[in-house]
């Protein structure tokens, strides 16, 4: 933990416009300045109700408006800063060691929020008291080297031990499950058809303050996040994308309505 809060940063994303729709983008270490592990969309919040409500060891945060609008309330070492989000082509970067809460969701918002980390539950501070203690332990030199580290993971290795540590628990037949295609197993170029395609069911978190469902990068999905795009905007009965890709694969999720892919 460091000795004070690093400060948020307001973000902007590239934002191309088209008659079909608009579409943003972004890239860990690039547009997201950090390494992408995890992602995860709140919705369905109902009026009035909170969400959040806690900060992280390490891990950092960018959180985003895809529809409607909410408010990231921060409090650090700083005070207390209000950021309003409702444009999905801005988001909010939040570094390790600052206390967040998301409120006063529009009607029909949806929050996306990327993390570079995979989830885990001691990585939470969920009493501020804590936080600020930590803060003058930190000042004070009281805190171990452990505790002193930077902020930030190492995404790569933590990408790397997490692989390991799943497909140790797992069968033989659900580690084959992991794989793309049945041509993984093959010498060269891997060979994908309409075959290899398949639907994946999220699990999803139900709370009074709202819903979650989360993926995680090399768990859920059997690639790391690299990129993330959105499209939105789109006007009824408008087509997008009618391309293929060398050698990247996608996962496709309708985060909010509904659409066909062909």
């Amino acid at each position: 933990m460091h000795n004070e809060s690093p400060k948020c940063q307001l973000l902007q994303f590239p934002k191309i416009e088209d008659e079909r729709g608009n579409l943003s983008f972004l890239e860990a270490g690039k547009q997201l300045p950090f390494e992408l592990a995890r992602a995860y969309w709140i919705y369905d919040v109902p009026g009035g109700e909170k969400h959040g409500g806690h900060a992280y060891h390490n891990q950092e945060e960018c959180l985003i408006a895809l529809s409607g609008s909410f408010d990231v309330r921060v409090r650090s070492d700083r005070g207390e800063e209000l950021y309003s989000l409702n444009r999905s082509y801005k988001g909010l970067y939040l570094p390790a060691g600052n206390w967040r809460s998301l409120e006063n969701f529009s009607t029909n918002a949806l929050a996306l929020v990327l993390s570079s980390g995979v989830y885990d539950p001691a990585e939470y501070i969920r009493d501020f008291a804590e936080l600020e203690q930590s803060r003058v332990d930190a000042r004070s030199g009281n805190l171990s080297q452990e505790e002193l580290k930077p902020a930030g993971l190492n995404p790569a290795a933590m990408f790397s031990a997490t692989t390991k540590q799943t497909k140790s628990k797992l069968t033989t037949s659900e580690q084959a499950n992991l794989k793309l295609s049945a041509y993984d197993d093959l010498p060269g170029k891997n060979i994908f058809t309409v075959q290899d395609c398949r639907l994946m069911e999220l699990a999803t978190h139900h709370d009074r303050e709202g819903n979650l469902t989360a993926v995680n990068g090399e768990r859920e999905l059997p690639f790391a996040l690299k990129r993330l795009y959105y499209v939105y905007d789109i006007p009824y009965g408008s087509q997008r994308g009618g391309h293929a890709h060398k050698e990247l694969k996608q996962w496709v999720i309708a985060a909010s309505s509904c659409f066909d892919v062909l």
